[in-house]
């Protein structure tokens, strides 16, 4: 994917090679958070606030991949939001996740808007720091989602490809990465070593700029 510059904020693998911002995830109360949505946030305010990263920006975590070359990065969401909060009451209601979705539509529907849609795929996605500012003002919610609706970035609608285990309270099904051609993917923890395994080793062969030769 073209780039200028990459940032690795937070937490700093040892074969990592290149720029690093620390960030140490604490709550409000000054306590050190485990909540890994607190912790994004964070993450995400450091970003807003360091003036070594420039006002626009593409965002990644740690566990997405771009499978194949691409020229420039375009929006994508996941259809529409009440139907994916619809999909998770009735599959994990009492899921962390699915509070943070219907959180995440009342913001929304608080704002006046309608039919919104859902940004929270597992795939890169194009910021602008002062608008992301003003999202990170709003409740702990979907911070993609939000920012997506707030500014229309519209987007071409495509299936998350998250490789969940089966069935858990994120994903009714996982996706298929075996069979299905994506530019996208990304992994959790547990499928990480069968899709590093399968396809991630056979894809990327040389190591990158950014990290130590010889991992």
């Amino acid at each position: 994917m073209p780039h200028e510059n990459i940032i690795v904020v937070g937490g700093k693998p040892d074969w990592y090679t290149g720029k690093f911002i620390e960030v140490e995830t604490r709550t409000d109360r000054g306590h050190l958070s485990r909540n890994k949505y607190q912790n994004a946030k964070n993450n995400i305010r450091q970003i807003v606030e360091n003036n070594s990263i420039s006002s626009d920006f593409i965002l990644m975590y740690d566990d997405f991949y771009v499978m194949k070359p691409i020229d420039q990065l375009q929006y994508y969401h996941g259809g529409l939001l009440s139907d994916k909060v619809a999909l998770h009451k009735r599959f994990a209601s009492n899921a962390e996740y699915t509070s943070v979705l219907i959180r995440t539509a009342q913001v929304l529907d608080a704002m006046g808007i309608k039919d919104p849609l859902d940004y929270a795929l597992h795939i890169p996605m194009m910021f602008n720091k002062q608008k992301l500012a003003e999202v990170l003002a709003q409740p702990i919610a979907s911070i993609r989602t939000l920012y997506g609706n707030i500014y229309g970035v519209g987007g071409r609608k495509m299936e998350d490809v998250k490789v969940h285990p089966k069935r858990n309270q994120h994903a009714p099904e996982p996706f298929d990465y075996k069979n299905k051609d994506s530019i996208f993917l990304s992994t959790a923890d547990v499928t990480f070593p069968a899709v590093k395994r399968n396809l991630l080793d056979l894809v990327f062969t040389k190591p990158s700029k950014y990290e130590k030769q010889d991992h």
